[in-house]
């Protein structure tokens, strides 16, 4: 309750990113078999990203050190 209150007065639009989970992050494939992310392209894509990384930064700072490692593998703000 505390976080969404700090998060909806400093960043509305970042506590948004938080809910609804706003970043898709698309995953190609290489003709190796690799695959990994695809790096944003257009400015909104950019800004998408941004606002995700931000949001997952800030719920991170906020847990305790010692249970750090437990969220440390939630990929996306929203599942954090």
């Amino acid at each position: 309750m505390r976080m969404e209150q700090y998060l909806t007065f400093t960043d509305h639009a970042l506590w948004g990113v938080i809910v609804n989970g706003d970043s898709v992050s698309p995953v190609a494939s290489a003709s190796a078999g690799a695959e990994g992310p695809i790096p944003p392209k257009t400015a909104e894509q950019k800004l998408t990203r941004k606002n995700e990384l931000k949001a997952k930064s800030t719920l991170m700072l906020a847990i305790l050190d010692e249970q750090l490692l437990k969220f440390h593998a939630y990929k996306d703000a929203k599942s954090l």
